[in-house]
């Protein structure tokens, strides 16, 4: 694998300089005198610590290192970075230095390198080379012999300090001692909290997904009668299953764009998110009554004045915490200095078009109201103003955000305001005059329709909006190649944000951070750039 002399003599290299940073500094054995007098070190150099220290200190060329070594015996990143701390070289790429310090042997321990002579003869010959160079062992190839007396070098303690580690015995060990500095949970961004909340309803809703689709493969393949009406099952009981997944659902999808929303808004008002804690727990909120709504799609289908009461006030209920952000949002803004950049363009937007949908949504939740609309067009309207007009836009506004910190360069805003003002336009064309023919009795799932029906100038308006949002489509797409061809350098923190993925390059390193940040707020950030006026004090 190994195909040039150079690439074998920078192996070799770095293996003799982990080698050599295991000797203390007045060593003068003879195996000590070898490896000053081999490869990159020679007797001007300063101790063999300070020439690695040297030689590995900036991360990109860590990185390089990294990447030759895996090219060189085919490994990919985490085989080549396991391998590494396996022979007890302290990798730690989350803080952007990969420096190999070996410790000093420590009396009575004799750990063995097996593990790591073992991973690297699985590659060939140049397997059979670097584990020579980091055991002391003869090559099996005799290309490389390291130490004239054969004695190994690398039978020394190890210090490992990494959060996932391999003993050196061969065993796995997990240590947990790198936890975020000052981070707590009242101090997490308010998208960490969103995507917490996900993650529990996501665990609890799929289990009864699974084991409805289970029950119907049962009922299709094996004869059983869950579901089959004829032979004594309940049709209902497969809307229940499945409704108590597809709700929450809905939740599941929106959550991560009210996330996207609560870190935006604050950094284009320039003020601190109003409410924190209010947002916090109506998040949570949402969560857990989410789970007790499911059968409001079931009204019509005949549940009974207890259970119609009881989801059409659940239902109700959910709109609380819902409409508790929309007015934390609003707050926020309100007297900010506001930066309508697209971004914000787009939160404003989500802003009308989701309290369309929640409006339209309680008017659903009322049962002799809904008997009305159900599965007509004003269904398929509320539906995709969540859908669309709701989570799209957040996913919309989160690009134009992030993508200079995922890129590096920025996505043009003329553009950008060409792709808002069009979608914006075509798609309350489409879905706020598809609210009309559902009150007006046109069903869903249809394709056509006698033509007394006065639905046809309402199905015409709504399809006038589609070229308008495909264009709006088109042009993001436009945008987004531009930009990463010739767009204009976006820098560490084009927004002037407060969270501390802009503290870092655009785009970030692999490892993200060259030193693991210190949280004192909810606004780190800020407060590493006003150091005279922290937020700390005053949350």
């Amino acid at each position: 694998m190994l195909e040039t002399a150079a690439t074998m003599d920078r192996l070799r290299s770095f293996g003799l300089a982990m080698l050599a940073s295991v000797l203390p500094p007045g060593d003068q054995s003879a195996e000590a005198q070898f490896l000053r007098s081999h490869g990159p070190l020679g007797d001007n150099c300063g101790t063999p610590g300070e020439h690695l220290d040297r030689y590995l200190a900036a991360p990109a060329a860590c990185d390089r290192l990294l990447l030759q070594l895996g090219d060189a015996l085919g490994l990919n990143r985490i085989e080549l970075l396991v391998t590494a701390i396996a022979a007890g070289v302290e990798t730690d790429l989350m803080c952007g230095r990969a420096i190999a310090h070996l410790q000093a042997p420590v009396a009575g321990s004799r750990p063995t390198f097996g593990l790591l002579a073992a991973a690297f003869n699985k590659f060939g010959e140049a397997g059979n080379v670097i584990a020579a160079i980091l055991t002391g062992a003869a090559a099996e190839s005799g290309l490389l012999q390291i130490l004239n007396d054969g004695a190994p070098l690398a039978e020394r303690t190890l210090c490992v300090p990494v959060p996932l580690s391999l003993a050196l015995d061969g065993q796995e060990t997990i240590r947990e001692d790198t936890a975020w500095p000052g981070m707590t949970l009242g101090r997490m961004p308010i998208f960490v909290w969103v995507m917490l909340t996900v993650s529990g309803m996501t665990l609890v809703v799929l289990s009864p997904l699974s084991a409805a689709q289970i029950m119907l493969a049962l009922d299709r393949y094996l004869g059983a009668h869950f579901f089959d009406t004829q032979a004594g099952g309940s049709a209902v009981m497969w809307q229940h299953f499945f409704w108590f997944f597809g709700h929450p659902e809905v939740y599941i999808l929106m959550l991560p764009g009210f996330g996207f929303v609560s870190e935006i808004i604050p950094v284009f008002s320039r003020k601190v998110i109003f409410g924190y804690a209010t947002i916090v727990a109506a998040t949570v909120s949402i969560g857990l009554v989410s789970l007790s709504v499911w059968a409001h799609h079931m009204f019509a289908v005949g549940m009974g004045a207890p259970l119609n009461s009881f989801f059409a006030l659940s239902t109700m209920l959910i709109s609380v915490p819902t409409g508790i952000k929309i007015f934390n949002w609003l707050a926020t803004m309100y007297g900010g200095r506001l930066q309508f950049k697209t971004p914000l363009l787009f939160c404003c937007a989500f802003l009308f078009q989701f309290l369309c949908a929640g409006l339209t949504g309680v008017m659903l939740a009322v049962a002799p109201f809904d008997w009305q609309l159900t599965d007509s067009y004003f269904v398929v309207a509320h539906f995709h103003f969540v859908l669309v007009g709701s989570v799209l836009f957040t996913i919309f506004a989160a690009i134009y955000y992030w993508f200079p910190k995922v890129t590096g360069r920025m996505l043009s805003e003329r553009l950008g305001r060409w792709h808002f003002w069009l979608l914006v336009i075509g798609f309350n064309l489409t879905f706020i005059t598809m609210h009309v023919p559902g009150i007006l009795g046109m069903p869903r799932r249809i394709y056509t329709y006698q033509a007394d029906r006065g639905w046809e100038i309402w199905n015409l308006v709504t399809t006038l909006g589609v070229p308008l949002q495909l264009i709006a489509v088109l042009i993001f797409v436009v945008n987004v190649v531009l930009s990463l061809r010739r767009g204009t350098l976006a820098g560490d923190d084009p927004w002037d944000a407060w969270t501390l993925e802009w503290a870092t390059t655009s785009p970030p390193p692999s490892y993200n951070f060259d030193a693991i940040p210190v949280t004192t707020s909810r606004r780190p950030l800020w407060d590493l750039k006003h150091p005279d006026d922290p937020d700390g004090p005053h949350e």
